[in-house]
């Protein structure tokens, strides 16, 4: 899979010119650390994870790498201990397929989702989030990529964590229909 990240960069402009934007923001990012720098490179499984998953961000767009990718066939595991730059590996790929969208002219919409089990730590990552998103809108904003400013939306309070529950619901509601 990572030999053909590596292809699909050589290969498609328009999912490398996002994963420079991508990489842009992450230093924009760095730079902005009250001169500190809290890194500056990517961890070899950060990288890897990342270019990995380049071919299914530009099947979205290209037909021909649409009929390679089969996503009931392979699952994406990140697992590392704390600490071992875990958000930053899949932030880089939701800030890829952010600038991604903008360069296939898709202005506004959701890009990603993510849910985080602990309230503390959802907070936390929110905050940096936020932070990393505000850093990509500039980057989009430098580059004339058009649409709405990247944005973060925050659900707290009672969700659905059962699947039993998410079922009755949907079949009350088609009973409904």
């Amino acid at each position: 899979r990572f030999e053909r990240g590596i292809q699909v960069l050589e290969e498609y402009e328009d999912i490398r010119w996002a994963f420079e934007l991508m990489n842009e923001t992450f230093d924009v990012k760095v730079l902005q650390d009250d001169g500190s720098r809290a890194y500056d490179s990517w961890r070899l499984f950060q990288i890897v994870f990342i270019v990995s998953n380049l071919p299914d961000l530009a099947a979205r767009e290209h037909a021909s790498l649409a009929e390679e990718v089969s996503p009931s066939e392979e699952v994406s595991l990140l697992w590392f201990p704390t600490g071992g730059g875990k958000t930053e590996a899949y932030l880089g790929l939701v800030v890829t397929a952010m600038h991604f969208d903008r360069i296939r002219g898709k202005n506004i919409g959701l890009t990603s989702m993510m849910r985080y089990p602990l309230r503390l730590l959802s907070l936390q990552q929110f905050q940096r989030i936020t932070e990393l998103f505000m850093y990509a809108d500039e980057i989009r904003e430098r580059h004339s990529l058009g649409g709405d400013r990247y944005s973060v939306g925050y659900l707290t309070g009672g969700t659905e964590n059962k699947l039993r529950d998410l079922i009755k619901k949907e079949f009350a509601q088609s009973s409904l229909d």
